[in-house]
């Protein structure tokens, strides 16, 4: 071998030792940057509804950076939009909350559940099943549940009433959520009647400070119009005023009942309509045609809802 041929040999190696060398660099310089960035997050709440091609989902991140995940959808797409933001190198979800019996929610969940570190599951505390009007479980259903026993994660059952806090930001208060459905009586006489139209759901307000987020789903005007009357005659009333009403279905007149409306009095309106037409007016955001949105609160006002 000549010596022209050991130096230029000699050159391409060392050209290689830099090269790595660069790339490595960068890479950690950039992986310290986002940290930096994620361990300084200011203390905000920040809500993302999902663009899902099917079923909805809700990702939420507390001022302490508690994580939320409300459904899943129907497959798991849900995935590629937690990992849009999320820092890459976590895979810590402190809550998954499933708000109904059924596979089009929670599918996305058993993806979750074999990819992250999930930390508790709350779903409703009675179901169809239990009020005797299914003889089964939705099998996708009852395989999230399996997939939560087997990951040895605790399940909560919650009803209206119940209350959890998902953070405490001293300087504003906490973020909570209250269960404002489903409720425990089922009976005929009872004080409301479920039918397989009207099954149970999980209705919650996400509070935080002065402002708050009404999660509705796809509850029927039956449900809707018991929650108004339940709120406005109970011996301690529940204020269901929001500052943003998000649903699972199209906000029409058919879909929500005007008495809900009135009680809960959004300045916005987030749903979900495939093949609407056109908004219905402003301040009203249909996810399928205007994409993922992001909302943020610093405990005083909604501070924005955008794109992510």
């Amino acid at each position: 071998m000549s010596m022209e041929d050991d130096n230029f040999k000699k050159w391409l190696m060392l050209k290689k030792i830099i090269i790595t060398a660069v790339i490595f660099t960068a890479l950690i310089s950039g992986a310290a940057i986002y940290f930096l960035h994620e361990s300084n997050r200011p203390p905000l709440l920040e809500i993302y509804i999902f663009a899902l091609k099917t079923g909805q989902a809700i990702f939420m991140r507390t001022p302490n950076d508690k994580r939320i995940l409300v459904d899943g959808g129907s497959n798991s797409e849900v995935i590629r939009d937690i990992s849009s933001v999320l820092p890459f190198y976590s895979r810590r979800i402190d809550m998954l909350i499933a708000t109904k019996a059924d596979g089009k929610r929670v599918s996305g969940l058993i993806d979750v559940l074999n990819r992250y570190s999930v930390g508790e599951v709350v779903i409703p505390g009675t179901g169809l099943v239990d009020l005797g009007l299914a003889s089964s479980t939705d099998q996708i259903y009852q395989s999230f549940i399996d997939a939560t026993e087997e990951a040895k994660v605790p399940i909560k059952k919650v009803l209206a009433g119940d209350s959890i806090f998902l953070d405490d930001y001293s300087l504003i208060g906490p973020v909570k959520f209250g269960v404002l459905f489903p409720i425990a009586s089922s009976t005929t006489g009872g004080i409301f009647q479920y039918s397989n139209a009207s099954a149970p759901e999980l209705v919650t307000k996400i509070s935080y400070g002065s402002t708050s987020v009404m999660l509705a789903g796809s509850v029927t005007p039956k449900i809707q119009k018991f929650i108004s009357s339940a709120s406005s005659t109970a011996a301690s009333s529940t204020d269901l005023k929001s500052n943003i009403l998000i649903l699972s279905q199209n906000a029409t007149t058919s879909n929500i009942a005007a008495a809900f409306m009135s009680a809960v009095s959004p300045d916005d309106i987030i749903y979900s309509k495939a093949k609407a037409a056109n908004l219905l007016e402003d301040h009203r955001f249909n996810i399928r045609e205007v994409g993922t949105l992001k909302i943020v609160s610093d405990g005083k006002s909604i501070r924005s809802i955008s794109h992510p």
